[in-house]
């Protein structure tokens, strides 16, 4: 079993934090098929907000992008460049990510963004390859699987999912590269599972291709 660093081997990882450099990164790291991941400063406290999402990955096989909404928003106050609003809505691009699905609500309700077109590695996961994963003891039904475990039991990749990467500061200026490290290879670990789940579907097996479709108030 190999650490996380292997992943980003040959990878370009290229950090946005200026609108200026929006349209270029997003030409680099952009493609018919992309995955999808994102982070936010996590709030443990009863009562209080969580903060909106900072930080958007999006990796297309040998490029990652990462987005930093919070500067990009000029902390939270603007709205998010149309460049990402646009690839984040074509339904023509297909996303992948270990629950995008809550991603997309997370987006939706930080800044009214409906993310079309992805496909949830949980629930693919659970077609492709029911062996690896966990049932539970009770109802004997699979339960959701982590990224880590799918990248350990997939592609021999250990991730590191320590609390001081997963729950830094993902609104500071400048982030921390062994952060920007974490979140690239988590969006990378994405896509290489989606590569190997595609190839071990079974022909005709459902892939469901979603929309996110926010809940009547």
């Amino acid at each position: 079993m190999q650490s996380a660093d292997a992943l980003l081997l040959n990878k370009t990882i290229l950090m946005c934090n200026s609108i200026k450099t929006v349209g270029h990164t997003l030409k680099q790291c952009s493609g018919p098929l992309v995955a999808i991941d994102a982070e936010w400063n996590v709030i443990k406290r009863r009562g209080v907000s969580q903060r909106k999402t900072s930080m958007l990955q999006v990796y297309n096989g040998h490029t990652v992008g990462l987005f930093r909404l919070n500067l990009l928003t000029d902390g939270f106050k603007n709205p998010v460049p149309p460049e990402l609003c646009e690839l984040l809505h074509d339904e023509n691009v297909v996303k992948v990510g270990l629950n995008i699905h809550g991603d997309a609500g997370k987006l939706f309700r930080d800044y009214g963004l409906c993310m079309n077109g992805y496909i949830e590695l949980m629930r693919l996961a659970k077609v492709a390859c029911p062996e690896h994963l966990v049932r539970h003891a009770k109802t004997g039904n699979l339960q959701n699987p982590s990224l880590n475990h799918l990248s350990s039991v997939l592609l021999g990749r250990v991730l590191d999912k320590s609390d001081s990467l997963r729950m830094g500061n993902w609104e500071t200026k400048v982030l921390n590269p062994k952060m920007a490290q974490y979140a690239a290879a988590d969006v990378v670990a994405s896509w290489q599972v989606y590569q190997v789940l595609a190839e071990r579907l079974v022909p005709g097996a459902p892939v469901v291709v979603e929309r996110y479709m926010p809940k009547a108030l």
